[in-house]
């Protein structure tokens, strides 16, 4: 049974289990086994993830950066000439968000 089919199966059982006891028990499996699953397989971080002071991955340079601080569309114009651009701060300067690059901690530990 793979991850996704053990989640499924507990929806089933949620949904149908007459004892609210039985739901409730598969509802903290159904939550433990989509932790285990993020764990397994860590997904990008969109932008709006991103807060100032969490530790993430990147898979560009193949290290973990610290996030400094979040810079404003105002901020960004005046750096980039460009208000659409998605800027944070590392302790090495501004960094442009890139989308698939940037991950959970956990993914530096792989392969």
């Amino acid at each position: 049974m793979t991850l996704d089919e053990a989640i499924e199966h507990c929806d089933e059982i949620i949904e149908k289990e007459d004892c609210s006891k039985c739901a409730k028990e598969h509802e903290k499996l159904k939550k433990w086994l989509e932790e285990l699953k993020e764990l397994k397989n860590p997904q990008p971080y969109k932008f709006e993830d991103l807060k100032a002071g969490m530790w993430i991955w990147d898979n560009q340079i193949k290290g973990v950066i610290q996030v400094k601080k979040i810079l404003t569309k105002k901020y960004c114009k005046y750096l980039y000439h460009d208000k659409n651009k998605k800027v944070f701060i590392d302790e090495f300067g501004a960094i442009e968000f890139e989308e698939n690059r940037f991950y959970p901690v956990i993914i530096g530990g792989e392969g």
